[in-house]
């Protein structure tokens, strides 16, 4: 069994003050099989929005975060109309029945469910199945909220060059001088800053502070 699939080990990481949403996981080196994660909590109506970049070193430790920390703490700030984030921690079983009790019938609990559900049949997949399966896990988790005043976003990269191109290319509405413009940055100055962020763990820090203060959220 994973250390990952279980609920008592991200709680005892909250309640060492470990910062799971940003930056790097555990303050563990950046490896080139490190796993980059955007993670979004939107209310359009509260004009509220919380993103985060991180980088995890072990694909299963991002399944654990998404089913034991992300999910729960989202569908809780959804549910609950909050005017900020508050970590939800529990068992997915004893947070769905306590938010069944809390909201009877509400759409977004069977949602919750079934995405819970699914994350639970990645535990046993090998590390390149269930980065495949999470990154189409991640698209599903993503269109579901589009129809909502509230979304909640993940996005998934395994390498930097992904992270470049999603960044300066997913949005075909934008020119990319007005993507640069608004992160401060030209592509081929990005490029040449952070190809080599593998290498240099000052840089990877540099990396992952350029993300969450400068890129953030980016809607398309």
């Amino acid at each position: 069994m994973y250390k990952y699939n279980n609920s008592y080990y991200w709680e005892g990481l909250i309640f060492e003050k470990r910062n799971l949403w940003k930056n790097l996981f555990l303050d563990l080196p950046m490896k080139k099989n490190s796993i980059f994660i955007n993670t979004t909590l939107i209310n359009y109506s509260k004009d509220i929005l919380d993103s985060n970049w991180a980088s995890y070193n072990d694909i299963k430790a991002i399944l654990g975060f998404l089913q034991y920390i992300y999910i729960p703490t989202g569908f809780f700030f959804v549910l609950n109309d909050l005017q900020e984030v508050y970590v939800t921690l529990g068992t997915s079983e004893v947070i769905l029945e306590e938010f069944n009790d809390q909201f009877d019938e509400n759409i977004h609990i069977k949602i919750m469910d079934k995405f819970v559900t699914e994350l639970n049949t990645y535990w046993e997949l090998n590390e390149e199945e269930c980065k495949i399966k999470l990154k189409n896990f991640c698209r599903e988790f993503n269109a579901y909220w589009k129809m909502y005043d509230e979304e909640l976003c993940i996005n998934l990269f395994y390498s930097v060059n992904e992270i470049e191109k999603y960044i300066f290319e997913a949005d075909i509405s934008q020119f990319t001088e007005v993507v640069e413009e608004e992160i401060g940055i030209s592509r081929k100055e990005f490029h040449g800053k952070f190809s080599d962020i593998y290498e240099n763990q000052f840089m990877a820090h540099i990396f992952l502070n350029f993300l969450n203060d400068s890129v953030g959220y980016i809607e398309y």
